[in-house]
């Protein structure tokens, strides 16, 4: 959906993969996109309702706005497009570890004991401290579920 106010154009883009219905807004004219939850900056990413492959799709099409300077996300600072990188390796990083323990036949309480990225990702966001553990735990159960069943789904 494209609307234009006055001199001003904006771009709904929309960029499921945190949630199904996800949306951005993009500003041509000031050089930005508002990405809601497609962007986590500086803290602990929120996978639970996630889909992870649509997600990175989704951070492609923002990447491949013309003109994107700044990023406004849903939890964290400004940033600039260079952060579609770390997002990005954010998300692989949480599939690829939780992929690496379903693949070694941990159950899904060891996945969720095991796999923990607390120190790596940065903090929870602002006033959020004590969500941590269910962050963590939330973040590898659901992927562990996610997984499990795509496995189950294709015999293995």
């Amino acid at each position: 959906l494209t609307l234009k106010v006055g001199d001003t154009t904006i771009h709904c883009l929309w960029t499921p993969g945190h949630t199904p219905g996800q949306l951005a807004v993009h500003v041509p004219e000031e050089r930005v996109v508002f990405t809601g939850d497609t962007i986590f900056s500086g803290c602990q990413t929120w996978l639970m309702t996630s889909n992870v492959d649509q997600w990175i799709e989704a951070l492609e099409r923002i990447r491949a706005l013309p003109d994107v300077q700044y990023l406004v996300p849903g939890h964290g600072p400004v940033v600039t497009l260079d952060y579609v990188n770390t997002q990005r390796q954010v998300l692989l990083q949480w599939k690829g570890a939780v992929a690496e323990a379903v693949a070694k036949g941990w159950s899904r309480e060891e996945t969720i004991e095991r796999v923990r990225f607390d120190d790596k990702f940065g903090p929870v966001d602002v006033g959020q401290a004590y969500m941590m553990d269910h962050i963590q735990n939330n973040n590898a159960g659901s992927l562990w579920d996610k997984l499990t069943a795509l496995n189950y789904a294709k015999g293995r």
